[in-house]
């Protein structure tokens, strides 16, 4: 592999909680990880690792490696995205006329009122670090 091949990934010390959050302090780089250019395609994105079952039904497991662009809010998706000093990982539905944001979490075995959460699009209830471009997948079996 030639070295212009890969991009070197900062990964953040935080988890992002596929699950009832953690708390997230600063975002400082923990370590870079090399990866192909062809996987990642953004040598602005980020790492973090994914903690918790809340996203298995679209198969991101407990320490799946999260890639994604800070910053970028485009349309519904998957997001990195900050409530309080907590950090997740969840899928984002935009409701423009209302204002609201759903926040989904991907694991059928959640009771429904744990699964989708409204919310008002307020950068002081939640804020958007990034979308999600792609993840490694570490099965748990």
């Amino acid at each position: 592999i030639d070295k212009d091949d890969i991009y070197f990934i900062d990964l953040l010390p935080h988890k992002a909680s596929a699950g009832s959050g953690q708390e997230m302090s600063q975002i400082n780089i923990l370590d870079t990880l090399p990866i192909l250019k062809e996987l990642v395609f953004n040598p602005d994105a980020k790492a973090i690792e994914a903690r918790g079952d809340s996203m298995t039904g679209i198969s991101i497991f407990d320490g799946d490696i999260i890639f994604f662009k800070p910053g970028i809010v485009r349309g519904d998706g998957l997001y990195i995205l900050r409530s309080g000093s907590d950090i997740f990982i969840k899928r984002l539905i935009f409701d423009y006329v209302s204002n609201k944001i759903s926040i989904i979490s991907e694991n059928k075995l959640y009771p429904e009122d744990k699964r989708i959460k409204e919310v008002d699009n307020n950068p002081d209830l939640i804020c958007i670090e990034g979308k999600v471009i792609g993840w490694i997948h570490k099965h748990p079996y």
